[in-house]
């Protein structure tokens, strides 16, 4: 006997704004699929000549964190069962695979 199942698609989507209040201070601010999910701080340091950096640069000063660690972060923290740092993005991903897999009703 072979059973098919209907596959769940959709889409997701991190993005990663920077605030910076002043050339030394910055935040960085995940969204998925345009959510606002968490906001944490940015490491901002001096930069040198041919270091990498990430962000706008002002001055001689930006931010050394990609942006990915801040999604890493958020989705694999060794604090999560304390922080709860993921249960946002859970809550979301849980909502599209229920809206993209609605099942079947038996008539």
């Amino acid at each position: 006997m072979t059973y098919f199942e209907k596959s769940v698609s959709f889409a997701l989507a991190f993005e990663v704004r920077r605030d910076r209040p002043s050339a030394t201070q910055g935040s960085a601010t995940v969204y998925l699929n345009g959510q606002e999910i968490i906001t944490f701080s940015d490491d901002i340091r001096m930069i040198r000549p041919g270091e990498k950096y990430y962000g706008p640069l002002i001055g001689d000063w930006a931010s050394v964190t990609p942006d990915y660690h801040f999604i890493r972060a958020l989705l694999w923290n060794n604090l999560d069962s304390i922080y709860h740092y993921s249960d946002r993005p859970k809550a979301i991903i849980e909502q599209l695979c229920q809206a993209s897999n609605p099942g079947s009703v038996r008539t």
